[in-house]
């Protein structure tokens, strides 16, 4: 019975002592969850308590009496089954209010839930700033992207400005006025006391200039590529040794190119000549781009020497503007090309049924001069195109006569060709090729005025060499004495000459002798 006491009495301190930190607990649990019994039941056995429920604290009374009932079948089987049952009570946990305040946590679910849903808000909204931020800085890059895109085109476009500003300043295309008056051999005496004749004779020279072009066509095509292919060849550095062999070579092919004579072309009225002519042109052509020698002229030609004469400002218009003629003519032919090298296919057309016609008379020996109904063929030339890809354009022919631009527009009074725009790679082409060459400085008038084949000083391309018609020296002398008279005595001595050259042209027109040199320049004209 003492033990029995003792263990009440011990059971009884420690469930004061549990009512007691029960009661200290329920203090600081709200007041809803304190006196909501039934929510927490509920929620405790949502949550895996059982059927336990929340009990309030026991009576002191009531722990007497239970204590009093032990004791009381202590004696009997049944106080054995009381002190188990309390044992088991004392055991087992006591759900009481404060227990269900130390549960109360698990009463904030739905609290929770609206956490939850609310991280998942802001993680959506945080993902979306994230997005929305990386949409920025692609847009930005791209943005920058483009900006610099755009400045790197604008830094191109000013340095192909700045370039092509730099080949205006270092364009040498345009020769100065000096350097035209120089090549013509004009002096300040002859410019002051003659530019009405430079106009007046200079625009009917002019204005023959395309139809010579278009007439010797194929002559100008060959030699003019043979000279480019060897400028291409060399450096821009050459040598000054190397530029004069260049220089020569030039003078030479500008001599075949002028003698009308020496032709290749089929119905040539000098016998003999076209086939001669066409194997001479074959051996240039396998030269190699590296030389500068022309091969001598058959010796048999030697025997007519009177067919192997041209004039001295037909070399020097060919010089000067074989850059021009070459490449032009090098774009004609295009990809038509002799099938072997020994091959020439301008040997294999035939020459215009008539002369080259001027102020209405054939130059040419041995053909007729142009009718009426063939004046404007000349550029019409469809046997050329067995030959060239294109034919003649003869607005481009028009454009590179009388001197291709190369003289200051207006320069005595006169139009002097459309030059290539500045810039394009025909006039890089041009200049760089003239640069080699030395034009204009190594082109221009001289006073020999007719070159012949065998002459051995500028041209040499027949032996014995018999010396120039007309040297230098005499030339200069009668220049010097022609200068010194004044215009009017210089008129009457021109005047004389004019009547020598009215008779022989009368004479070519059928005996008329009576007759003045403008009626028939102009009756030429009008034939034309």
């Amino acid at each position: 019975q003492e033990q029995q006491q003792e263990q009440e009495q011990q059971q009884e301190q420690e469930q004061q002592q549990e009512q007691q930190e029960e009661k200290t607990v329920a203090d600081t649990v709200p007041e809803s969850v304190a006196e909501s019994q039934g929510v927490f039941s509920t929620i405790t056995s949502i949550f895996g308590f059982g059927g336990a429920t929340a009990a309030a604290p026991v009576p002191e009374s009531q722990t007497a009496a239970s204590a009093g009932d032990s004791g009381m079948s202590s004696n009997t089987g049944e106080g054995n089954d009381t002190s188990n049952s309390n044992s088991n009570s004392k055991d087992a946990p006591v759900v009481s209010a404060a227990a269900a305040a130390e549960s109360a946590p698990q009463s904030h679910f739905p609290v929770q839930k609206e956490e939850e849903e609310e991280e998942e808000v802001q993680q959506e909204e945080q993902e979306q700033e994230v997005q929305k931020e990386e949409v920025q800085q692609q847009q930005q890059q791209e943005q920058e992207q483009q900006q610099d895109k755009e400045q790197e085109q604008e830094e191109m476009k000013e340095k192909k400005q700045k370039a092509d500003d730099e080949a205006a300043e270092e364009d040498t295309y345009v020769w100065t006025h000096e350097q035209a008056s120089k090549q013509l051999g004009a002096t300040e005496y002859s410019e002051e006391q003659w530019s009405d004749m430079y106009h007046e004779l200079g625009g009917m020279v002019n204005e023959q200039c395309p139809h010579y072009v278009a007439y010797f066509w194929p002559k100008l095509s060959f030699f003019s590529q043979e000279v480019i292919r060897r400028v291409e060849y060399l450096p821009e550095d050459m040598d000054e040794a190397t530029q004069k062999d260049l220089q020569h070579f030039t003078r030479d092919m500008a001599y075949l190119a002028c003698t009308w004579s020496l032709d290749p072309r089929k119905d040539n009225p000098v016998p003999g000549f076209a086939n001669v002519t066409g194997e001479y042109m074959k051996m240039i052509r396998l030269q190699p781009d590296s030389s500068l020698d022309t091969p001598l002229l058959p010796n048999g030609l030697a025997q007519n020497t009177s067919k192997l004469m041209t004039t001295d400002a037909c070399l020097f218009w060919t010089s000067s503007l074989f850059c021009d003629l070459g490449y032009m003519a090098r774009d004609y032919q295009g990809d038509v090309h002799d099938e072997q090298p020994e091959d020439l296919c301008w040997s294999t057309i035939k020459m215009p049924p008539y002369g080259f016609t001027l102020f209405g008379m054939s130059l040419m020996d041995g053909m007729p001069k142009m009718t009426a109904d063939q004046v404007g063929q000349e550029f019409s030339r469809p046997e050329y195109l067995k030959c060239q890809e294109k034919g003649l354009d003869e607005q481009e022919v028009r454009n590179i006569c009388p001197i291709s631009g190369h003289y200051p527009a207006g320069m005595f009074g006169l139009d002097w060709g459309v030059p290539p725009p500045v810039g394009s790679e025909r006039r890089k082409q041009v200049n760089t090729c003239n640069k080699k060459l030395g034009n204009p400085d190594f082109t221009g008038l001289t006073s020999a005025q007719v070159h012949v084949a065998n002459e051995g000083d500028d041209i040499d391309l027949l032996k014995p060499y018999v010396g120039p018609l007309l040297n230098a020296t005499e030339g200069m002398e009668r220049r010097q004495y022609f200068e010194s008279l004044p215009r009017e005595e210089a008129e009457k001595l021109m005047k004389q000459q004019q009547e020598q050259v009215v008779k022989a042209l009368a004479s070519a027109m059928g005996g008329k002798q009576n007759i003045d040199i403008t009626q028939i320049v102009h009756m030429a004209f009008e034939q034309r």
